[in-house]
């Protein structure tokens, strides 16, 4: 895959493989080995950078969404993401789209770990704590106070 003419981001790239470290990637895989998308890491970091500038949302642009959203009242350790959470219809439009399941997925993954490691139900993890792993790996998170 490669970029398009017009100079457009692929969304795989500014979705899927945003959230990867390019620089720790290469450091462990052999010089020679390509970008998993074709890019070559100079492109990967271009294209990452001008994304940020074009399409990343300003303060006040957007709203987070809550953890308890993907836990599931009455039901212990089950996590839920994507279209399958509860909202009302109005925010359910909204946090449909693939950027927002992948944020909720990839919450979705942290906690379950979080939980696993520390012997505690997914309703009783550390949210900070969750944040700050979300935060770590480039997560936009408006609302977080960590």
């Amino acid at each position: 895959m490669t970029p398009s003419d017009n100079g457009r981001i692929p969304a795989t790239l500014c979705g899927l493989w945003g959230g990867i470290d390019w620089k720790k990637w290469h450091s462990v895989m052999p010089k020679d080995t390509p970008h998993p998308q074709g890019y070559k890491l100079v492109q990967a970091v271009k294209h990452r950078r001008d994304f940020d500038r074009l399409y990343k949302y300003k303060k006040g642009e957007s709203y987070g969404i809550p953890y308890r959203i993907l836990t599931p009242k009455g039901i212990d350790n089950l996590l839920v993401a994507g279209r399958c959470v509860s909202s009302d219809h109005l925010v359910h439009g909204s946090i449909r789209v693939m950027p927002a399941c992948y944020i909720m997925g990839q919450a979705a993954g942290l906690a379950a770990h979080q939980a696993a490691e520390t012997n505690v139900s997914v309703h009783d993890i550390d949210v900070k704590k969750l944040q700050k792993s979300l935060l770590k790996i480039g997560a936009f998170l408006p609302n977080a106070k960590v």
